[in-house]
């Protein structure tokens, strides 16, 4: 069965499934980080101004495997909805009010050219290669995190400006997610994912990561830049910043490493092993106590 059948069986089957519900069941195509395509199907119960999305793609792939049965599916998507359709976090009054929204309002940092579809329809600011989306968040007490795109019409509803959430994303994506540093070996073995080559240069020279304390879109710490002038003070070094994916990135003291092309090179071989969705970059970036943040030249 090809794919487009295979949407418009499970919307049918849904559909029947739910016979007389005054549901309506719905497919959209969204696109999440860096233009990664998605075919959802929601259900919008009597009276429900919101309702869980679940995508199909991965159901598809089940499908193809003969693991999985378009009425299998259906049954999935029900079962999901009625689980899910009344724990929905934030007040939904959040998309008409502005004043009950503005202390949600948060950013991620994205790959500019990597998500020209996405930024299309969102107010965004760019910065070097990368671009800043805005966001209402809401962290639940188990770290679960529930986020809604602000687009364009959001905006002009509210009636403010790209300025305005700017100014609050800065504030409340620190105050809601906060931000850590982490000695990299504490966590992860390095050789794992360097080759030998870049290993022997690399492996001996302290790493950080930085991230928000979920870890979960938190690369736009690498533009809290007091922090970063206080961590720089206490290596007594600048610092590069290797954009390891959009969930964090890693710090290096400058003073004690000046191959960038083998930087370079590192990050387009973790590139290589990470999703789509994950990649931030593809090359580093410098924090001088200076001159702040900046593209430093190639060695």
């Amino acid at each position: 069965m090809k794919y487009t059948d295979f949407i418009t069986a499970v919307k049918e089957c849904v559909e029947s499934k739910l016979n007389g519900s005054e549901s309506e069941v719905r497919i959209n195509k969204v696109f999440k980080v860096n233009d990664t395509e998605l075919d959802g199907i929601s259900i919008f119960n009597k009276n429900c101004l919101c309702s869980p999305t679940v995508y199909l793609n991965d159901f598809y792939d089940m499908h193809q495997s003969s693991s999985l049965s378009v009425e299998e599916a259906a049954d999935i998507i029900i079962r999901i909805n009625r689980e899910n359709k009344d724990q929905i976090p934030y007040d939904m009054k959040m998309l008409d009010d502005f004043e009950s929204a503005r202390k949600h309002i948060t950013y991620k940092l994205v790959n500019t050219a990597l998500n020209s579809l996405v930024i299309k329809d969102a107010p965004h600011r760019e910065i070097f290669d990368l671009s800043f989306l805005y966001y209402i968040t809401v962290v639940t007490e188990g770290n679960g995190v529930y986020s809604s795109k602000i687009t364009w019409q959001l905006m002009e509803k509210w009636n403010i400006t790209e300025e305005i959430l700017y100014e609050l994303a800065e504030q409340n994506t620190r105050d809601i997610l906060g931000v850590e540093i982490i000695n990299i070996n504490d966590i992860i073995d390095m050789s794992s994912i360097l080759n030998k080559d870049i290993n022997k240069d690399i492996s001996s020279i302290p790493m950080f990561i930085m991230s928000n304390r979920i870890r979960n879109c938190g690369a736009n710490v690498m533009f809290y830049t007091d922090i970063l002038n206080e961590f720089s003070k206490s290596l007594n070094s600048d610092l590069y910043i290797i954009p390891s994916s959009v969930h964090e990135v890693i710090l290096l003291p400058a003073d004690n490493y000046h191959n960038i092309d083998y930087m370079n090179k590192m990050i387009e071989q973790v590139n290589d092993q990470i999703d789509l969705p994950d990649i931030l970059s593809d090359h580093i970036y410098l924090f001088s106590r200076e001159e702040g943040i900046k593209w430093p030249k190639a060695s």
